[in-house]
């Protein structure tokens, strides 16, 4: 965090103390989004190797119908962390917006801030926030795409055991 000065007199905070705390929180929140995602990247991997190493585990001899359970378990878990995942990527997106909207109204009334940014005129900052939104939709999609794969997952170890149940024991 910047050192925040506050003055006895006014009690207030200095103007570019106050955009260095507005830039740091929204540092700050982009770094927890990205740990979010990284997580997130990092449990549908490890849940989809458990997965199919589950599924395997069906076509063995003497494989219980059960066997077909654990899969699905893995779906409903898979799917369940994409779910909350996407809370907190869409919570931090909401928090970002906020300080920037925050620091938008600090460039509007000090106009030497406007050359601490990426952008000197409104027409800069609707190329930069637009470049902005479209490199963050694999952060926005991803979660939405997990939960369509556990959706298509879940059903196939419900597919196979469909297939055995009506073919008898010939199907593994």
């Amino acid at each position: 965090m910047s050192n925040i000065k506050i003055s006895p007199k006014e009690n207030s905070i200095d103007s570019f103390d106050l955009f260095d705390f507005i830039m740091t929180e929204i540092r700050c929140e982009n770094d927890a989004i990205n740990s979010r995602l990284q997580a997130l990247l990092g449990s549908q991997s490890f849940l989809v190797i458990a997965y199919a190493t589950a599924l395997t585990g069906f076509y063995r001899d003497g494989a219980t119908n059960l066997t077909i359970l654990i899969p699905c378990l893995f779906c409903l878990l898979g799917f369940m962390l994409a779910v909350m995942a996407l809370a907190g990527i869409r919570a931090g997106y909401a928090a970002i917006s906020k300080w920037e909207g925050r620091q938008r109204e600090l460039i509007a009334q000090n106009a030497i801030f406007g050359k601490l940014t990426l952008f000197s005129n409104e027409d800069e900052a609707y190329d930069t926030e637009r470049r902005s939104q479209r490199g963050s939709i694999f952060t926005h999609k991803a979660p939405l795409l997990f939960m369509f794969a556990w959706t298509v997952f879940f059903s196939i170890p419900a597919i196979l055991f469909a297939f055995n149940y009506l073919d008898g024991p010939t199907f593994r």
